[in-house]
């Protein structure tokens, strides 16, 4: 976020510019960083797991994949069944 927005994320809530409250703007920048790394990391490493000949989309897909997982709560992940089985059409029916 910092090199994205070239600031910080206490100075995006307007914390950094409260005089008394210095300690509680490094704490946010800090976590902010700490969880920035830790997803990038994960990212990074679903990408290196590909392997070198891995096109963009491939890339990219493994990516999002990671971030989603991070994003998404356990109640907002699909259901077993919820989503129709696309083999089910390459079934013969009886």
């Amino acid at each position: 976020m910092t090199q994205a927005y070239h600031t910080t994320a206490s100075a995006i809530l307007r914390i950094a510019s409260d005089p008394g409250s210095t300690h509680l703007a490094f704490a946010i920048d800090r976590a902010v960083w700490v969880f920035g790394s830790t997803v990038e990391d994960a990212m990074d490493r679903a990408q290196q797991a590909l392997g070198n000949k891995a096109k963009q989309p491939q890339i990219q897909a493994a990516r999002n994949a990671v971030l989603q997982s991070v994003l998404t709560t356990p109640d907002e992940a699909p259901r077993p069944g919820q989503f129709r089985d696309p083999a089910a059409r390459a079934r013969p029916r009886r």
